[in-house]
């Protein structure tokens, strides 16, 4: 618990420093960070309901350690969260003010895969 809690303390500082986020994403129109080392691996993606976007970034960073950057980022700026840590990830619903999107976080061939969808 302790070293979780730790954790998000040096995330938030991190955070608030800006020396963790190697550079930002728009998502649904917002300015959101990405964590360090974050490569693109894929853009958008159909549905069968029309056009949903879809950005996933891959890193070689443990699976707690970006879930504690993104839950940091998102305390500290006020989103709103609906859903829950998945064993092993985080899978949430996103709001500020007009703007709503899903982060999940997942491993992945030994990577972890950072995915918005709005």
């Amino acid at each position: 618990m302790w070293k979780t809690t730790l954790k998000a303390i040096i995330v938030s500082f991190l955070l608030i420093t800006n020396l963790y986020a190697s550079s930002v994403a728009e998502i649904a129109g917002l300015q959101l960070p990405l964590i360090e080392g974050a490569v693109a691996i894929k853009s958008s993606a159909e549905s069968a309901a029309g056009q949903a976007k879809i950005l996933s970034y891959s890193v070689n960073k443990p699976v707690e350690e970006v879930v504690a950057f993104y839950q940091a980022f998102l305390q500290e700026n006020n989103f709103i969260t609906i859903g829950n840590g998945a064993i092993g990830g985080l899978d949430v619903a996103v709001k500020k003010d007009t703007a709503m999107f899903s982060l999940k976080i997942f491993a992945q061939a030994g990577k972890t895969v950072v995915q918005f969808i709005w």
